[in-house]
């Protein structure tokens, strides 16, 4: 059997395994396609359904267009009889922005060809930036004569029953075609959508004719079968959604709806709540605020009376401390016991919510622990309450997540040249400071550091001031910098210093050889939080990186550059790497969803089938430097071992 047929047989197979006619669970990334085929490999979740529309690899606007699972160019109105719909399920999508020519796919880092322009294919260039959810989003692209910014998602041939809707909305505030793409901006970012809602696709055409667009409500519509007027019902919507402006899909909080249909077309609508006053990335003089669309999944179940979807993720890891617990509630459920602790069987047993380990019957559903420690595992439970209702209360499920050992207070991940790393950073004594998009210890960027021990020169740093003094006793213990030297660097002393708000300051050297200054790898610089006798660490306000000596008699005469990157407080542990090889989900188990993840992500690089990624990749197994079908075959190995029903526990 070749490859490419091992790889397929895979993903097939486990696509049989685990289908289960009770519930369906379908989860779509919105992938940008490639002019000559297939899509950014960058942009596309391992283990989730492409829709990849192809007339969307341009980065322009575009009419109505229709998924039906083929992956062939399809407008919306085109039949769909006998297509396979996202991911095999029969479900396929439409997707309007209102009026036609005017929906767009865009992806952080890319630029499209400039307007003006005549350009041959392709019609993008340049490098994906981050995460594949985070990276890649559906929106409104152009203004002209445009009066609104919803985003409308047709689901046609769904089947009966009662659905969660889960919607990713995250944008950036860059430009895509400046000549100089600067995605990493964390600028004009925009109000939040008022709504999201459905309604049935039959009772929809108002939607369209209101803003005059009769044209791209003929073709939503088409000739299909589209049900009843009433045939949709909306549970719960969702309001005020926030459009993130994050770089990792670990940080993406989605919305959520929940509806009925009795098989009619249902429509989902994602109000842009316009003309807000948000500049539009092609041409600044139009203004408008956006509906804002990354992926989506549908969840198919039975009446659910227990709380579900958590928000952290049942067994993520690296968890920030000051994360807010959400959920969603329970279709009977009007308040909420929380119970939440370090121990798993008291969490479990817990029946008082105002005795530890619960924390309070709440009216809303989320919660601010505000006292989580490091590096440390919890176990959190709610149950539904109605007191109107005998069945009460619903006893939830046990779920658990870890916080981070590690808080990050710079990645240099969101700088796009010098001047924005300079109205962060400032440069002392004999340094200077650059971006650099080429070496980066995690992610794609890190901060280079020039050093001139020179000419009167003792010391050369740079400095990183925080708008408000840090409190770093809260079991912090050390804190980090990860650099990388030059084998041109003269040797010299390193240091890690820290100000606190009245001014004391202190620094502490590298104690490593001098001259790891030379070595061209990521190393790890620790300093323990306790060296720092006179200062506050209850107030800190700025953190420092140098090479040389602020106190000595004379400069050493070196100089040379550094590349600094991760700067971070740290607790217990903050070991890097993946924490369970083969586990790509994050679920704390290795199974056939990581199986199938692994097999996608080598069919989307395309022959030989190897992908670039370090240890930090979980589909590296091997702890080489990428992932390829060795790694595949360790997952099926791992499972094959275990047995039915395929399921390995991370440790």
């Amino acid at each position: 059997m070749c490859k490419k047929a091992f790889l397929v047989a895979v993903v097939v197979l486990c696509a049989v395994v685990q289908k289960s006619p009770a519930e369906l669970h379908l989860k779509v990334d919105l992938a940008l396609p490639k002019y000559n085929g297939g899509v950014w490999q960058e942009t596309l979740k391992p283990g989730w359904t492409a829709w990849a529309q192809p007339r969307w690899h341009d980065m322009y606007g575009h009419d109505c267009v229709l998924a039906n699972g083929t992956g062939e160019e399809t407008s919306c109105g085109e039949p769909y009889e006998g297509k396979p719909g996202l991911g095999g399920t029969g479900i396929m999508a439409g997707m309007s922005c209102v009026y036609e020519g005017r929906g767009g796919l865009i992806a952080a880092g890319l630029e499209m060809c400039n307007l003006n322009a005549t350009c041959g294919p392709p019609a993008v260039s340049g490098q994906v930036l981050y995460d594949p959810i985070c990276n890649t989003w559906f929106q409104v692209t152009d203004f002209a004569g445009v009066p609104g910014a919803n985003i409308l998602l047709g689901l046609y041939n769904i089947p009966p029953g009662e659905y969660e809707l889960v919607s990713y909305h995250n944008r950036y505030g860059g430009e895509r075609n400046d000549g100089n793409p600067h995605w990493e901006c964390v600028c004009n970012p925009q109000p939040p959508m008022s709504a999201i809602t459905v309604v049935a696709v039959a009772a929809a055409e108002t939607l369209f004719v209101e803003y005059g667009s009769n044209y791209e409500w003929q073709k939503f519509k088409g000739n299909y079968d589209l049900g009843n007027v009433t045939g949709v019902e909306l549970f719960e919507g969702a309001y005020n959604v926030e459009i993130q402006q994050v770089t990792s899909d670990n940080d993406l909080v989605p919305s959520v709806i929940r509806f009925r249909t009795d098989g009619s077309a249902v429509l989902v609508v994602y109000e842009g709540n316009c003309c807000e006053q948000v500049p539009d990335d092609i041409r600044p003089q139009r203004e408008s605020q956006r509906a804002i669309l990354n992926a989506f999944e549908i969840v198919q179940s039975a009446v659910r009376a227990t709380a579900s979807l958590p928000y952290p993720p049942d067994g993520r890891k690296d968890v920030p401390r000051d994360s807010v617990l959400n959920w969603l509630p329970g279709a009977h459920g009007v308040l909420h016991d929380l119970y939440i602790g370090t121990e798993a069987d008291a969490v479990e047993n817990a029946t008082d919510p105002d005795s530890p380990p619960g924390r309070g019957r709440l009216a809303e559903n989320s919660f601010e622990p505000g006292d989580l420690g490091l590096d440390t595992t919890y176990y959190w439970r709610i149950d539904e309450v109605n007191d109107a209702n005998p069945e009460s209360p619903w006893k939830g499920e046990l779920w658990s997540f870890k916080t981070a050992a590690c808080l990050y207070k710079e990645d240099f991940e969101l700088y796009y040249n010098l001047d924005a790393l300079q109205d962060v950073w400032i440069s002392g004594g004999g340094g200077w400071i650059e971006i650099s998009k080429t070496e980066a210890n995690q992610g794609t960027r890190s901060m280079e550091l020039q050093y001139f021990n020179r000419s009167g020169l003792k010391y050369s740093e740079a400095g990183l001031e925080f708008e408000q003094p840090q409190d770093w006793t809260s079991g912090y213990d050390r804190v980090e910098v990860f650099f990388k030297g030059m084998a041109s660097n003269d040797a010299d002393k390193m240091y890690i210093a820290l100000e606190d708000a009245e001014g004391k300051n202190a620094a502490v050297f590298y104690e490593g050889d001098v001259g790891d200054l030379r070595i061209e790898q990521w190393q790890l610089f620790a300093a323990e939080l306790a060296q720092y006798v006179d200062v506050d660490m209850t107030a800190i306000k700025a953190v420092f990186v140098g090479a040389g000596d602020r106190d000595a008699t004379r400069p050493s005469g070196a100089s040379g550059a550094l590349y600094i990157d991760d700067v971070r407080v740290c607790g217990s542990g903050g070991a890097a790497g993946c924490a369970c090889p083969g586990n790509l989900n994050g679920d704390d188990q290795i199974d056939l969803d990581d199986l199938q993840a692994v097999a996608g992500v080598l069919l989307q690089a395309g022959s030989p089938f190897v992908v670039p990624a370090g240890p930090e990749h979980c589909g590296n197994l091997n702890g080489d430097a990428q992932v390829d079908l060795d790694d595949l075959q360790a997952v099926a190995g791992l499972l094959l071992n275990a047995g039915s029903p395929f399921v390995v526990l991370c440790d």
